[in-house]
């Protein structure tokens, strides 16, 4: 018997993902890019938002660019889209309140609750990991929105709507023809635009 990965025909193969997916996957590496290259980066746990959106992204690009793939793609894709926001939002909120809005016990508190997600992980019970990933995603994207309108900083209350906006479009079906996954990554990627612009209009 062969061990040879099974590849089939891609039922998700569709270009415009792939490409939405290459631009989000751009706007991450971007991110990742300028936040690494900070000579202190005590303090700064945004390039854990931006390098597993990079991850995750990076996978989408093959797994919907490609009209046959290996079965574990899809599996490897899945699992870095689920912890993505789980693990990395609240650390990108964690950067924003020790290095902008200058309330590094907020910042701690954030950063510490990226360990519930990876527990559940570990853990692994479905509805656990749903619950608790949704939960801490949703606490760390208002503690962005609510610190940019108490802090004034508009850039970051901007991106927190995008991703709000984001949300309800992560879904297989299409709207006028468009899917609206595609949508969502321009989304996610206009996001990520913003939130580096609001970190260093306020740094």
């Amino acid at each position: 018997m062969s061990n040879q990965p099974s590849y089939k025909y891609n039922p998700s193969f569709c270009v415009s993902t792939a490409i939405s997916d290459l631009v989000l996957a751009m706007s991450s590496l971007y991110g990742l890019i300028k936040l690494c290259s900070e000579e202190d980066m005590s303090g700064q746990f945004g390039y854990i938002w931006f390098g597993l959106c990079l991850s995750a992204s990076a996978l989408g690009i093959f797994r919907f660019g490609k009209t046959e793939y290996c079965a574990t793609l899809k599996e490897f894709h899945v699992f870095m889209s689920s912890v993505a926001g789980p693990i990395g939002l609240p650390c990108l909120a964690s950067q924003y309140y020790n290095q902008s809005f200058q309330e590094v016990a907020v910042g701690n508190l954030l950063q510490i609750t990226c360990i519930l997600p990876i527990l559940v992980h570990i853990i692994n019970i479905s509805w656990m990991k749903e619950l608790v990933g949704t939960l801490v995603s949703v606490i760390s994207i208002l503690s962005l929105i609510g610190g940019g309108l108490i802090y004034q900083n508009m850039t970051v209350v901007y991106a927190g709507l995008c991703f709000v906006a984001a949300v309800p479009l992560d879904r297989e079906e299409k709207i006028f023809n468009v899917p609206p996954v595609d949508i969502f990554h321009y989304l996610l990627t206009a996001a990520n635009l913003l939130l580096i612009r609001g970190l260093y209009a306020s740094s």
